[in-house]
């Protein structure tokens, strides 16, 4: 049994010495392992004990902002002189901050800031003089006054601790130790909870008070707490308080208690002393000798039953065994015994031993000093064990005598002395040192400017059309401010923007996220853990994931994984998602990089160098991905305060458009006329273009001119409805989406199509168009679309669609069919509506999109169409002239962007299209838009009922005034009308980009047909001009 209460004595010394190789999280190991609880009235005596002083705010804080520490640090230094170690408690409230006198709290504004300030003023004071500071006295209360709920006090107590390190760091103080306040020993089960609260990482010490009871219940209490704290690593230091009338008749006295919670596990204990002065000084002597004995490698150590006698006389001695030590390098015990005089100081008593084995006994007195030669005897009768004599004395006397290596019930096998010093930080310790070290990077900052350059990538997720947006940009961020930041350039698709001032665009971001990972916050917002090691950038890290604690559809908040570095415990990187956005945002992903950054005084900094972010956008019903690289180039830390002041200033002054980061998100700042800068609380949410341009494919026969305008509104009447209208004459597009109805993140979509043209419909057999078949059509149609969102990447799209389609003869067809020796006509289909149901799957993750859709169409009447022979009175082929009034369509694409430096990018595209019982008029076709987009064949007359059309695009800058875009787009396709040849055409297009005057931008869009399965239509050529000019 002996053997098994050392070992596990041990182990939990073991424990305690595997978390002892971080720094600042354990208190210093020549702490003194007794001390006693400080008044003024207490005699300054030349002792190496620890001192508790308290500090009250309200006392110290004579008025906001103003601090009084002359009492305190004259007792501190009174203490110091003598030999003293200190443990400060800051403890109390402030009528200035809190009218109730309760303890600082988060619920109460402003309160905890007072109190931290009023932390920081006592590290800054008082500097290297205190050894152990403790945050808040009995916070949790006892049986006369309510405590501090635990997941408010471990708010209070986390942030007291960073704000006291980073203190101690920035002042170049060695770190004090950190002690909670100390938990009243009824009140076990809020210590529980405060654990709960992952307050363990920023605390080294655990005190626990004892205002009752006697030191049986005082060693119960601490034995139950030593394995509970193992389970919150890093395991504390466990201190004991006790306070006047814990001893009850005939248990332990005032300053025996402390060798009873010492001999049960506690690494330091504190008393209060006796009212009158010369019991003060008899008790800090007391405490001093046996502390200075208990320093000498002595460790708790198994008791056995022991039993008192007088030497003289009848009686039973008052008193007994307090605790034992044993000292495994000199094999010496040491028994503190209580024997009271009784008023006679001379009667001496016999301590009966169970071990044999007594050399050499010694009684020592800890308040002379005294050592004093005793006797031992054999106990009567001749039994086992050895009786020594020992003298009484008002206070607890020491017995060292010689134990032995074989003392009965002391041996320890090898195995049970071996400690595992290789225990893993836990998620909870590396958040704590990350605080840590972020906390004292915060304090250090005070102003930085950066010139750091924003690339945006816009696309549509369904067809892969692009913009890409650059801007140039000075940031500067002051504490206690918010962000700004001035935009001094602007690059569209890689062409440099020459225009004086860039218009504002509106501003579609995700909901700010108010708690971010890494954060200390009041609640437990997210839950971490230690999900491996990595390394990044050279550098060894931690891997913690995060992920909201208490998930609420309401409140966006992140999840994702954090990078911390080994040895630093820096941020070295930031992977995560956001969730429960509001629309018209659906997904939020971002992956953050820090960096090294050097200070103008030599101070090594970490900070954010490159974000890179996808966003997707639900806009008109179709997805838009958005693509966001932030590059950080250069950092000016904390530079003079009239030069960063200037800077900004003049950013101000100039016309450059200017953000500032605020609670809401990004707002502009808005130049009022003496150069000031206010925010634009009301956002522009429209912008209008005027628009213009020419347009020629292979379905019309002459260059049609474009000219009209787009009006684009994401905030439509207030009611978050987005509308785009765009008319060019010829051409009408208009849309109206609700992104978020009745608050489902259902976005439901009307949109209207409508042409003026009609375009040549051609035919095919085998390498020949079929003139005399040529047509012309004329397509219009109305849809309404539902989207859902499926996770954070995924949406499904259910779609009905109304399609009005009109037929004409073609002028050349007819000419062509007149001249045959046989004269034929050709009989149109019925004018009709296309009613279609679709559901479309889309996925976007890092750039990637997948889409795939199913579509069921139905037509309102179907008849025979073809060439007909009037003479004969039938159609040349039937078997072409009937078609099904249902058929089906389903197609599947995949699309990646890879951005390379100076603007340039690759992209690589796939599609897949197949159908059913498809006809000539509802097979695919080759278009200008859309996933049959073809390069050079738009209106050619190809079709298909299956086919794959592969797409692989380079672009690139030239001198920054102009982009280029050249794709090659190779289609193989099938047409069983005609047989099961699978044919290739294969294109290549050029776009031009490039800004003019006035907020004007050209873009030119080229195509040529470069190889084709059908000679007849190698070297066509296709082209649409645009101009526009913003407002």
């Amino acid at each position: 049994m002996f053997k098994r209460c050392l070992s596990v004595l041990l182990m939990v010394a073991g424990s305690l010495l595997a978390t002892a190789a971080t720094p600042a999280q354990t208190p210093p190991e020549d702490l003194p392992s007794l001390g006693w609880i400080d008044q003024e009235s207490v005699p300054v005596l030349p002792v190496s004990l620890m001192a508790r002083l308290t500090a009250d705010w309200e006392e110290i804080e004579v008025e906001p902002g103003s601090y009084d520490w002359a009492r305190i640090s004259r007792r501190i230094d009174e203490l110091k002189q003598a030999g003293a170690l200190v443990s400060l408690c800051l403890d109390g409230s402030h009528p200035a901050y809190l009218a109730g006198g309760e303890a600082p709290t988060p619920l109460v504004e402003g309160s905890v800031e007072a109190w931290l300030r009023f932390v920081r003023d006592a590290v800054r004071r008082l500097g290297d003089r205190v050894a152990v500071y403790e945050v808040l006295d009995l916070p949790s209360g006892d049986g006369t006054r309510d405590g501090v709920p635990a997941e408010i006090y471990a708010y209070v107590l986390k942030q007291t601790a960073l704000a006291i390190r980073a203190e101690a760091e920035r002042t170049g103080i060695p770190i004090p130790a950190i002690a909670q306040g100390a938990v009243d020993s009824g009140r076990i089960d809020w210590q529980q909870e405060l654990w709960r609260n992952e307050s363990a990482p920023y605390v080294d010490i655990v005190p626990v008070r004892f205002g009752g009871g006697d030191g049986t219940a005082a060693g119960e209490t601490i034995r139950k707490l030593i394995p509970e704290s193992l389970a919150y690593p890093p395991a504390p230091a466990l201190w004991a308080r006790f306070e006047s009338g814990i001893a009850g008749e005939g248990k332990p006295g005032r300053l025996a208690l402390p060798l009873v919670a010492l001999f049960n596990g506690a690494a330091l204990a504190f008393t209060d002393l006796p009212a009158d002065d010369a019991g003060k000084d008899t008790a800090i002597r007391w405490l001093a000798g046996t502390a200075a004995t208990l320093a000498g490698g002595y460790a708790p150590a198994p008791m056995e039953a022991t039993s008192l006698k007088y030497v003289e006389g009848e009686g039973d001695p008052e008193g007994g065994v307090v605790a034992k030590f044993f000292s495994d390098e000199t094999f010496q015990a040491l028994v503190v015994y209580e024997l009271s005089a009784g008023g006679d100081q001379d009667r001496k008593a016999w301590l009966e031993l169970p071990s044999s084995f007594v050399r050499n006994p010694y009684i020592l007195d800890p308040v002379t000093g005294r050592r004093l030669r005793t006797t031992t005897a054999d106990p009567p009768g001749g039994g086992p064990g050895r009786q020594v004599k020992i003298t009484p004395a008002d206070y607890p006397l020491l017995l060292e005598y010689q134990a032995g290596v074989a003392t009965p019930g002391f041996e320890l096998d090898t195995e049970e002395l071996q400690v595992d010093r290789g225990r893993e930080l836990s998620a909870q310790e590396i958040i704590a040192r990350h605080q840590a070290v972020q906390q004292v990077q915060d304090d250090y900052i005070e102003r930085w400017t950066a010139a750091a350059r924003v690339d945006y990538h816009f696309k549509f997720a369904q067809g892969g059309s692009n913009i890409d947006v650059s801007i140039k940009s000075n940031y500067f961020w002051a504490r206690g401010e918010e962000m700004e930041w001035e935009q001094t350039e602007y690059m569209v698709n890689g062409t440099r923007v020459p225009w004086k001032k860039f218009p504002e665009i509106p501003l579609i971001q995700p909901e700010k996220v108010i708690t971010l990972p890494m954060d200390l916050t009041l609640d437990r917002t997210y839950r971490y853990r230690l999900a491996g090691r990595d390394r990044v950038q050279g550098r060894e890290a931690w891997i913690l994931a995060f992920e909201p604690e208490y998930p609420d559809p309401k409140q966006p908040l992140y999840r994702g994984r954090v990078w911390i570095d080994r040895e630093k415990f820096v941020r070295l990187k930031v992977s995560l998602v956001q969730n429960n956005l509001e629309a018209p945002v659906l997904t939020n992903e971002e992956r953050d990089l820090y960096s090294q950054v050097t200070s103008g005084d030599g101070r090594e900094l970490w900070m954010m160098s490159t974000i890179h972010g996808q966003q997707v956008w639900t806009a008109g019903g179709r997805n838009f991905m958005v693509q966001r690289e932030v590059f950080f180039e250069s950092y000016d830390i904390n530079p003079d305060p009239l030069t960063f002041l200037a800077a900004r200033e003049s950013a101000y002054r100039s016309v450059n458009q200017m953000l500032q980061d605020t609670d809401e998100g990004f707002r502009y700042l808005e130049r009022q006329e003496d150069g000031t800068r206010t925010v634009k609380s009301e956002m522009d949410t429209s912008q209008l273009f005027a628009a213009a341009g020419l347009f020629k494919d292979n379905g019309l026969d002459n260059i049609v001119p474009l000219a009209g305008a787009d009006y684009f509104d994401y905030d439509l009447f207030g009611k978050g409805i987005q509308a785009n209208v765009f008319f060019a004459g010829v051409f009408l597009n208009a849309t109206a989406t609700d992104p978020d109805l009745f608050g489902s993140r259902v976005d439901l979509t009307l949109n209207l199509q409508g042409s003026a043209l009609k375009f040549d419909d051609k035919v095919f057999d085998g390498d020949q168009e079929l003139v005399a078949e040529r047509i012309r059509t004329r397509r219009q149609g109305v849809s309404l679309q539902a989207g859902v969102p499926l996770g954070k990447f995924a949406k499904l799209n259910v779609i009905g669609r109304m399609g009005f389609v009109e037929y004409d003869q073609e002028d050349e067809a007819e000419a062509f069919r007149a001249g045959l020796p046989v004269g034929l006509e050709f009989v149109l289909p019925p004018d009709h509506t296309v009613s279609s149901a679709s559901v479309e799957f889309i996925y976007n993750r890092r750039g990637y999109t997948f889409s795939a859709e199913q579509t069921r169409f139905r037509r309102s009447e179907w008849g025979a169409w073809g060439l007909y022979d009037p003479v004969a009175g039938e159609f040349i082929d039937p078997q072409t002239t009937v078609g099904p009034e249902r058929y089906d369509r389903w197609e599947a694409s995949v699309n990646k962007e890879w951005f390379l430096p100076k603007f340039q990018k690759i992209r690589a595209e796939i599609t897949y299209l197949d159908g059913n019982d498809l006809d000539r008029f509802s097979q695919y076709e080759t278009s200008f838009f859309g996933r049959t987009r073809l390069s050079g064949f738009s209106g050619s007359g190809v079709r298909f009922d299956q086919g794959r059309i592969l797409r692989a695009g380079y672009s690139f800058n030239v001198l920054d005034i102009l982009q280029l875009d050249a794709t090659v787009q190779s289609a193989w396709v099938k047409n069983a009308l005609l047989d099961d040849t699978s044919r290739n055409f294969t294109g290549a297009g050029l776009s031009l980009n490039t800004p003019g005057p006035w907020k004007t931008y050209f873009i030119l869009n080229y195509g040529r047909a470069i190889s084709a399965d059908i000679p007849e239509l190698d070297d066509q050529q296709e082209f649409m001009l645009t101009v526009l000019k913003l407002f």
